[in-house]
């Protein structure tokens, strides 16, 4: 079995929950605790899954960099040039 952090709890494996405290005065208020993480149930890992796996592989890639995008902004603009001349050429 392969495991993850748990992303609810940041592998902690306890994580702070909020729960109404009724009152006598009829308001009552909300009260933070601390408890075991319901997602991991206080292991702080998880299991790692297919779906884990298919979102790290959408999401996991490398960013491009600024000079992967300026040479394919700079290959779109040179394209679109080429066009334009081979046409106002045919014009002539």
């Amino acid at each position: 079995m392969i495991t993850k952090e748990c992303p609810e709890c940041d592998g902690w494996g306890y994580t702070e929950y909020d729960r109404d405290v009724p009152s006598s005065s009829g308001l009552g208020y909300v009260e933070e605790y601390v408890a075991d993480c319901e997602n991991c149930k206080g292991r702080g890992q998880i299991e790692y899954t297919d779906e884990d796996e298919y979102d790290d592989f959408l999401t996991g890639g490398p960013d491009p960099s600024a000079i992967v995008i300026t040479l394919m902004l700079a290959g779109t603009i040179v394209s679109f040039l080429v066009i334009v001349f081979i046409f106002v050429r045919e014009l002539l």
